[in-house]
């Protein structure tokens, strides 16, 4: 199952008794849309770190055999 499926089957099976399932289901689009873009964001922020100690490592290596 991908996320925004387990998006779309969180949203449907939510219990009507939640205190936000009236904004929830009426704004359905919008929740889905956040939930899917905050899990990307996570991802990208993971991936920009691990890039950026590769970079910093790479830069270290190249300043010692320069400097």
């Amino acid at each position: 199952m991908d996320i925004e499926d387990a998006v779309s089957r969180t949203l449907d099976e939510m219990p009507q008794d939640f205190l936000t399932y009236p904004y929830m289901l009426g704004n359905k689009a919008e929740v889905k849309n956040m939930c899917i873009t905050e899990y990307n964001e996570a991802e990208t922020m993971e991936l920009m770190k691990k890039a950026a100690i590769a970079e910093g490592l790479a830069q270290g290596r190249h300043s010692r055999r320069h400097g």
